[in-house]
Order: C-alpha cells, then sequence, then structure tokens
C-alpha cells in the first residue's frame, strides 16, 4: 500500500533568484546553466529492467507470510514488532468503533495500525534500482515504513536493516488468530480473512513437518513480485 503520491516537484524560475527584469528567468533551463561538473557527477545511468520470476504480478497471501514469519513478525526497517494481517482485520471485526478498517484503505477512516502494525515485504535493493526479486533482497517491514522508503536506499534514508526475530517469541498473534477462527467459525464469512488463515494453517504444518523431520525444509520461500502488499478487504 502507498500512501497519497504529492505533485511533483518543479523547478520554479523566481526573478529574486535570478534578478528582476532578467529574460533567463522566463525560460527553461537549459545545459548552459548547469553548473560545471554537476551533470558528470550526477549522471543518468539507465538499469536493466528486473522482471519477477514466473511473472507473478501480486504478492499472494502465502509467500508473504513465509517471509513473516521467517523475519519472526520483527519490522527489519525499525526493529518494532508487527501483527499478522488476519489477526488485524478480525479485531476490526470484533471492535469496529475502537480498530475501523477501511476496504479500500481510506486514511480518514482506517486505524493508524494499519499503518504501523500491519506488515508487508519490501525490496531491501529497490528493483527500480537495480535490485534482485530474490530472497535475500525481501525483508518485514510495516506500510508505513514500506510507503516511506519507496524506491530510495537504506543509506540514501540513513536507515539501517535490524536482525530478524525468531518466530517462536513473537508471532505477530497468529496462533491466537487460528485459535479463535476455530473456535468461532461464524467469524469465517469473509473471504480476506478465509485467505489469511489458509496460509497461516499451511505454512505452519509445512514447518511442523520440518521439525518432525517429515520432510526437508525449503531452499527459499516463493518467488515475490513486488515491493509491497496491501490484499484488500
Amino acid at each position: 500500500m502507498h500512501l497519497e503520491s504529492r505533485e511533483p516537484v518543479r523547478l520554479a524560475h523566481d526573478p529574486a533568484l535570478c534578478g528582476a527584469g532578467r529574460s533567463e528567468c522566463s525560460k527553461e533551463p537549459s545545459a548552459a546553466h548547469v553548473p560545471e561538473g554537476l551533470a558528470h557527477q550526477h549522471s543518468f545511468q539507465p538499469l536493466a529492467s528486473q522482471r519477477s520470476r514466473g511473472g507473478v504480478p501480486l504478492l499472494l497471501e502465502v509467500h508473504v507470510t513465509q517471509v513473516f514469519m521467517r523475519d519472526g513478525f520483527v519490522d527489519r526497517y525499525s526493529g518494532d514488532r508487527l501483527v499478522f494481517p488476519g489477526t488485524l482485520r478480525l479485531l476490526s471485526t470484533l471492535m469496529p468503533e475502537e480498530f475501523p478498517a477501511h476496504p479500500n484503505w481510506k486514511m480518514s477512516e482506517s486505524h493508524i495500525v494499519y499503518w504501523e502494525l500491519f506488515p508487508t515485504v519490501d525490496h531491501v535493493v529497490p528493483v527500480a534500482r537495480g535490485g534482485a526479486d530474490e530472497e535475500s533482497n525481501w525483508v518485514t517491514t510495516s506500510m508505513l515504513k514500506n510507503s516511506a522508503k519507496s524506491n530510495w536506499t537504506l543509506a540514501e534514508l540513513g536507515w539501517s536493516l535490524h536482525p530478524h526475530g525468531l518466530f517462536e517469541h513473537w508471532d505477530g498473534m497468529t496462533a491466537w488468530f487460528i485459535e479463535y477462527t476455530a473456535a468461532n467459525p461464524a467469524m469465517m464469512t469473509s473471504g480476506y480473512l478465509k485467505r489469511w488463515r489458509a496460509a497461516a494453517v499451511k505454512i505452519l504444518a509445512e514447518r511442523a513437518k520440518v521439525e518432525r523431520g517429515e520432510a526437508r525444509p525449503p531452499d527459499s520461500v516463493l518467488v515475490v513480485g513486488t515491493a509491497g502488499h496491501r490484499p484488500d478487504g
């Protein structure tokens, strides 16, 4: 999910800066006005397009949940703990006034927890900047941090990458979500909740098989096809 984009910044020809009455102020900038060496120091270097393998257009619930669990539901850009998406939406269903959630993520009608605690998957090095679409470049982060980072690098923002957490120490309230919906099946009328529950149950079952020695650990989580994920309800 991305917050509302602002209008692009445009160069302003301010007479106060270039001298009142000067004809140059009414002209578009040209190479003659660029300080010597600036174009060389900041030359444009087009990057090869990085397309996701398999042409996966969206991040599916099972894919991102694998990444969330791998990172222990820790925001890798802040170190804060995040909450399983199904849990957040279930809380909004149970307490709509305390935790409102707009189906199309309208900020004025959604609780701030959907930006601060909702996990997403992001590319550490943006694909638009040459980053690879592979597991080593994927991290869990909040919707807020994902939106703020956009296509900037960590160095440009002055951010650092926090270590992942352990799913055994913090599961993002995934177990509570599964247990509550199992005990209250009437709550499962929403396709949104059904998808997230199915994803969590599937991955936990696979993890249990690995722990019992009945299956080998996967070489990597499934392919992720875009930088962020905001499944609508």
